[in-house]
């Protein structure tokens, strides 16, 4: 089985544990102790079919947040939808980190917490509010999710899964600079 290094990214409680927890573990919890850095292991499947391990990394602390980018071939950056500033950090602080850490590792933005425009309408961004920052930032995809009912977490880590390997196909042969790599 091919192995995929996936890092996840966003501010504190915009839902990465729960999203990686879901789908490595199959599980839930109501609340989450602040994740310092924690590593996951889950299979996926790609869209062409073929069998992929992905290392999922949930990271949060800031001193040894570089470390996991090491070998990183998809980031997944995470926001909550019923959080505006989780979405505004996006742009001012965890794209820089990327741009200074990963600058060629493609990613995927994820919208958390989808479960909530039910209970918050006015308050949540909307997809088109997402979909307007992927194209800005020239992600991949712009993809939502819901941890509490499962919706499209699935989903999520084929894509990452088949992104990345799509990438490494694409790459075969060339001096690839699309991992990441501290010096």
């Amino acid at each position: 089985m091919l192995p995929v290094k996936c890092v996840t990214l966003g501010d504190g409680c915009a839902g990465k544990t729960s999203i990686l927890r879901l789908y490595a573990d199959n599980f839930l919890l109501d609340e989450y102790p602040p994740t310092v850095c924690e590593e996951y292991l889950a299979h996926a499947t790609t869209s062409n079919g073929t069998s992929v391990m992905l290392r999922l990394c949930d990271t949060a602390g800031l001193n040894i947040r570089p470390f996991f980018y090491v070998d990183t071939e998809i980031l997944l950056l995470c926001f909550s939808v019923a959080d505006p500033n989780s979405l505004e950090n996006i742009r001012l602080r965890w794209l820089p980190e990327i741009k200074h850490y990963c600058p060629n590792v493609p990613l995927i933005l994820v919208g958390t917490k989808i479960d909530l425009r039910r209970h918050r309408h006015s308050k949540c961004l909307s997809l088109e509010q997402g979909m307007d920052l992927a194209k800005k930032i020239k992600a991949l995809e712009y993809m939502e999710c819901s941890a509490r009912s499962g919706l499209g977490v699935k989903e999520i880590f084929q894509v990452a899964a088949s992104s990345a390997m799509e990438r490494r196909t694409n790459d075969n042969g060339k001096n690839s600079s699309r991992k990441c790599c501290l010096m």
